[in-house]
């Protein structure tokens, strides 16, 4: 799971507690979180390369990927919500990975 960060928009620090929220009342499911800046100069070529035409939204979004392919986003978790996350992750990952 991805989150994307930026050091100059407000809906991101909004999003940035929403996001951390969802993941605080997730169980542990195995996966990885990482924080990128979205328009970093290694980042957000890296992005574009994998299909982020938001680029840069500035939103705080929230990228899910599997096996390097980016499978959901949520693209306004600080108007969405925590639920949306928490129900996302639960269906893509809350299974033990012998039962995927």
């Amino acid at each position: 799971m991805v989150y994307l960060t930026v050091d100059w928009s407000v809906p991101e620090r909004k999003a940035r507690r929403v996001v951390e929220d969802a993941l605080g009342s997730l169980p542990d499911l195995g996966f990885k979180f990482y924080v990128v800046e979205e328009d970093g100069p290694v980042t957000g070529p890296w992005l574009i390369s994998r299909g982020w035409t938001k680029y840069p939204g500035g939103n705080g979004s929230l990228l899910w990927f599997e096996r390097g392919s980016r499978i959901e986003t949520e693209y306004l978790p600080g108007h969405s919500g925590t639920e949306p996350i928490i129900r996302k992750t639960l269906a893509m990952w809350g299974r033990s990975p012998s039962q995927r």
